[in-house]
């Protein structure tokens, strides 16, 4: 089941060996610029992920990664969250990292330490599981889900739009979405179950045209179908309104008549019959869209549980004003489809896979978002990309 943000927030309040009252720190002689004698509190780390019961104890996981979230707070001190040398990423008070893991055990050390050279340590050991059983309880998960049998009744389809002319002189060409649009479009259709026929690339269209788009997949897709909606060009967001809007080629500055509004969006998701449908929008593009705002998940519960389960999902290059013509988003998001070696891939691995990278490399923040599309039927499945 996937785990939210303001989910693992809400259980921040839960009990914990590791909801700690803060400790004195381990140097009785601290001499840090302004700290000097006064702050001698280490940092409160509450461990959200893995469950660990106290210091020592050992957990398993069946991926070749374990990711730790844990909520760190300091009286405004906070200098760094390291797990095994590694530095952790971070949104608030929230911190995370992705530990690679050995054959066997690894042991895993979580040190948070503020300006003072207070710290708090917590330390646990990962073992790999590899017993015969998980073994084969996995391959039985990977035969039932057997390509060849989804194929006779399921289709994918994909709806990709590009926007980077516009009619009106006011609106600012861009450069970059029609071509991104394009490499998806490729790569989807190269590598992963998406026929040609029934991907549908829209360059520069109006907003009649997207509409028609919508009306012809609505009446063609099936309850076994699956459906991916890739949107790259401008994007509006009215805080009076509380609205965001696409702006197709025909749109006009100042009349909102032929903009496309995420709720139109939103109807149509919601009313297009598939089994699952994937919106990935590389625009400025608000988070009102999503039923929650990030996705935080351990190893998926199994590629044909996933799949039973209906999903309308999004996943957004980020909620700022505005988004970079030359878009670190799809470049990211290409490459981990480009590289992937998994017979199934979960549109949330694919997010967990690019979030950190985008980060990383994003001149102005941005920060992807990923989750359930409110109102419109998700029943907590996922969109499962197949490849050929």
């Amino acid at each position: 089941m996937k785990i939210t943000l303001f989910f693992l927030m809400m259980l921040i309040g839960a009990s914990s060996l590791f909801a700690q009252v803060p400790t004195e720190a381990k140097s009785g002689n601290m001499s840090f610029g302004n700290f000097k004698g006064r702050d001698k509190l280490a940092p409160v780390v509450v461990l959200i992920s893995p469950k660990v019961a106290q210091n020592g104890d050992k957990v398993s996981e069946l991926r070749d990664r374990i990711r730790i979230v844990a909520k760190v707070t300091d009286n405004d001190t906070l200098q760094s969250v390291m797990a095994n040398g590694q530095a952790t990423t971070n949104i608030g008070d929230l911190y995370e990292i992705e530990i690679p893991l050995t054959d066997k055990e690894t042991k895993v050390e979580l040190i948070a330490k503020d300006k003072a050279g207070n710290t708090t340590n917590i330390n646990f050991i990962v073992v790999k599981e590899v017993s015969a059983l998980a073994a084969k309880m996995q391959e039985r998960e990977d035969l039932d889900f057997d390509i060849a049998q989804h194929a006779n009744t399921a289709k994918y389809y994909a709806l990709i739009i590009g926007v980077d002319q516009y009619d009106d002189a006011a609106v600012v060409d861009l450069d970059n979405p029609v071509k991104d649009a394009q490499s998806l479009a490729e790569v989807l259709s190269n590598q992963y179950t998406f026929e040609k026929e029934n991907v549908l690339f829209l360059k520069n269209p109006t907003r009649t045209q997207i509409i028609k788009a919508f009306d012809e997949l609505s009446n063609k897709l099936t309850t076994t179908d699956n459906l991916l909606i890739f949107y790259a060009g401008h994007g509006i967001w009215e805080e009076k309104l509380k609205k965001g809007y696409w702006l197709p080629a025909d749109a006009k500055k100042d009349d909102r008549a032929n903009w496309f509004s995420n709720s139109d969006l939103r109807d149509y998701i919601g009313g297009i019959g598939s089994k699952h449908t994937l919106l990935v929008a590389d625009a400025c593009f608000s988070g009102g869209i999503f039923k929650t705002r990030e996705a935080f998940a351990n190893a998926p519960i199994g590629v044909k549980n996933l799949y039973q389960k209906q999903s309308r999902e999004a996943m957004t290059s980020g909620a700022l004003k505005s988004v970079p013509d030359e878009s670190v988003f799809i470049k990211y998001l290409v490459k981990k489809l480009q590289e992937n070696k998994d017979k199934f891939m979960t549109s949330t691995d694919l997010f967990m896979g690019i979030k950190n990278v985008v980060m990383n490399n994003s001149k102005n923040g941005q920060t992807p978002l990923f989750g359930e599309i409110g109102e419109t039927g998700d029943e907590d499945g996922d969109f499962i990309f197949i490849k050929k």
